[in-house]
């Protein structure tokens, strides 16, 4: 009965050893347990989030694949349209109206452009003779203002001369 006794007694010793350890560690282990059942939730809502954002991701890019898909497929239908009918006209008798009409239209444009052309030289022109009528009165201005500057000088030194001699006169009679 010594053995089982021994056993008994380690299982003993090995159930307090775990009794302590547990009562040593049970705040750590509470923690730990917290972290764990935080990390876990904090990753469930990270998931549920990634799938909501999944989603609303590809229903923006669903939607605007579909608008852009819509749009394309309109542009064709009408494109489609317009072939038809172009060629419908020119099967129909009325395509000889819709060519005299296309060709005076044609006209219509070959002539406003050379009215523009016509009417942008006719203001080149203008603008030229302004120019050059400036420049005209420029150098008829320098040319005026130089022989009114040559007056001016002429007039000056007679007008001096005359002071001159008056005053030699009068100092001449004073002496």
């Amino acid at each position: 009965s010594r053995p089982a006794t021994v056993v008994r007694f380690k299982v003993h010793r090995a159930r307090v050893r775990s009794f302590v350890w547990r009562a040593r560690y049970a705040d750590a282990t509470r923690s730990f347990r917290g972290w764990r059942e935080t990390a876990a939730l904090l990753l469930r809502r990270r998931s549920v989030v990634a799938n909501i954002h999944g989603m609303w991701t590809h229903k923006t890019l669903a939607a605007a694949f579909r608008s852009w898909s819509q749009t394309a497929r309109q542009s064709k239908d009408k494109l489609a349209r317009a072939k038809k009918i172009v060629a419908r006209m020119r099967s129909m008798k009325q395509s000889i109206a819709f060519v005299a009409w296309r060709d005076a239209v044609e006209r219509l444009a070959k002539d406003r452009a050379v009215a523009n052309k016509i009417v942008r030289r006719m203001m080149m022109v203008k603008i030229t003779a302004s120019w050059y009528k400036w420049i005209d009165w420029i150098a008829d201005r320098r040319e005026w203002r130089a022989k009114e500057a040559r007056a001016v000088r002429f007039t000056t030194r007679r007008a001096r001369d005359r002071v001159e001699a008056i005053w030699e006169a009068w100092f001449t009679e004073v002496k």
